[in-house]
């Protein structure tokens, strides 16, 4: 029964992926948001609400579920606490993400979603005193929690009024003349609130 099974199984798998529509349902959405860090340290040193901009691609898997990817840049600037305004530190946050989204339909204009995803993510660090210059360039895997609500207004276009969470900690090591490693424990988590602009074609 098992063999009969596995080979019906194999028979119609060219059906199925055949019947799987690559030439639809896709979505394109250009998205800005302001990052809110909800590390207290690091809203002290840098602001405590970024600029945020990011594309994100979407496929419709089936009725309720899209698999979704997408690019974000933040950045922003500040001095290091207990240091001379000299002290300048500027910080670059790149991410790719991709992941999964739940819909959940309220009427034909409006429908809200939930979502997660992973996030590998890059920090670059750029620190200034006088005429020394520290650079740090990291990259770690984090976390992503997706939420929103989406109205169509033309022909598939779509505003996304969205909240995201990111889970994005680092930790940080520095060696001293003296061959002395040092590290630091650096969060970079934070909520993601802003709007987009999308086509479902």
């Amino acid at each position: 029964m098992m063999r009969i099974s596995l080979f019906l199984l194999l028979l119609t798998a060219p059906l199925q992926v055949k019947a799987f529509d690559w030439c639809s349902g896709w979505g394109a959405e250009v998205r800005v948001a302001a990052f809110l860090p909800t590390s207290h340290r690091v809203r002290e040193i840098y602001q405590k609400a970024w600029p945020d901009y990011q594309i994100e691609l979407s496929k419709s898997v089936c009725d309720s579920i899209d698999g979704w990817a997408s690019v974000n840049w933040a950045s922003s600037q500040g001095h290091a606490k207990g240091t001379s305004p000299h002290r300048e530190t500027k910080i670059h946050l790149t991410s790719f993400n991709f992941g999964a989204k739940y819909y959940f339909r309220c009427t034909d204009c409006f429908r809200y979603y939930l979502g997660t995803g992973l996030a590998v993510v890059n920090l670059r660090l750029r620190d200034k005193h006088h005429y020394i210059k520290d650079h740090t360039d990291k990259t770690r895997l984090g976390v992503v929690v997706k939420s929103g609500v989406q109205y169509f207004f033309y022909n598939g276009f779509f505003l996304d009024g969205f909240v995201d969470y990111y889970y994005q900690p680092f930790f940080l090591s520095k060696s001293s003349r003296r061959n002395v490693k040092s590290h630091r424990y650096v969060d970079l988590s934070g909520f993601k609130i802003g709007l987009g602009l999308g086509l479902i074609f």
